[in-house]
């Protein structure tokens, strides 16, 4: 019986201390993504049985100080035709019409409109919009970050988050697809991600 996919993915997100000292309000940093030291994956289930998939390509724009979090954003895009499902049966029929349709979707975005602080130190929430398929929706990412030096002097930020969203929400299974006996409704987003200050 050949498997069929369900997969999501989305968004990045990234955040850092102001090291200049001024008394004027501190410009926000920019973030570079470190793509061979990042993955934004993704876990659904499949007649029962958890498979982990995860988008090759993605890139974005993002600024980040917690001292400025009003001017923080960030814009992400994702290519769709960049998944890998876990399975060759998975990728073939991930970028079908009946799933994510990426000959006329070719990507999804995530675009924030606030980035607020958590409870905890290194806590944060991205709140913003994810557009799959032309569909655009409300999405929160909950995630942890962390900052250090590298050798050479460089800010490194490392960020880890998860979310969870419906497929069905945004079209992703079409037809038979849309019974969530052979796939469930829920995705869970797995991001971690490393960037460094531009």
């Amino acid at each position: 019986m050949r498997a069929h996919p369900i997969f999501f993915a989305a968004a990045l997100f990234f955040a850092t201390p102001s090291f200049a000292a001024t008394t004027a309000p501190a410009a926000t940093q920019n973030w570079s993504i470190v793509k061979d030291a990042s993955t934004l994956g993704f876990e659904a289930v499949q007649m029962g049985a958890v498979f982990q998939g995860q988008f090759k390509s993605f890139d974005g724009i993002i600024t980040f100080d917690p001292n400025n979090l009003p001017s923080s954003k960030a814009d992400i895009s994702i290519e769709i035709a960049s998944v890998d499902a876990g399975s060759d049966d998975r990728n073939k029929y991930l970028p079908m019409p009946d799933w994510f349709n990426a000959s006329a979707f070719p990507e999804a975005h995530f675009v924030t409109k606030s980035i607020v602080k958590g409870l905890d130190q290194n806590q944060y929430v991205a709140n913003g919009t994810l557009t799959i398929r032309d569909v655009t929706l409300p999405m929160s990412l909950p995630f942890t970050l962390v900052i250090t030096k590298s050798d050479s002097g460089e800010s490194v930020a490392k960020m880890n988050g998860e979310a969870v969203i419906n497929r069905l929400d945004y079209g992703v299974g079409q037809g038979e697809w849309k019974d969530t006996k052979s796939v469930e409704n829920q995705v869970k987003i797995k991001v971690s991600l490393t960037a460094k200050a531009k």
